[in-house]
């Protein structure tokens, strides 16, 4: 999961093998984002569940399977 700014095009890592703890994403399909949130939810093909994200950590949580 990356940060892009919209002005520069600059990428930010938020969550990757390196960045954060937990299950690794193997096939993402969707992702919610709420602006006034911390974290972000994955849905992987793969892993069959929806995964969160927090974005300031990058640590990575199976909630539902």
């Amino acid at each position: 999961l990356i940060s892009i700014d919209l002005t520069t095009g600059d990428r930010t890592i938020i969550s990757d093998p390196s960045t954060g703890t937990g299950s690794n994403l193997s096939w993402p399909l969707s992702l919610e984002l709420n602006a006034s949130e911390t974290t972000t939810y994955v849905t992987d093909r793969d892993l069959d569940a929806i995964i969160s994200i927090e974005v300031n950590t990058g640590d990575r949580a199976i909630v539902s399977k």
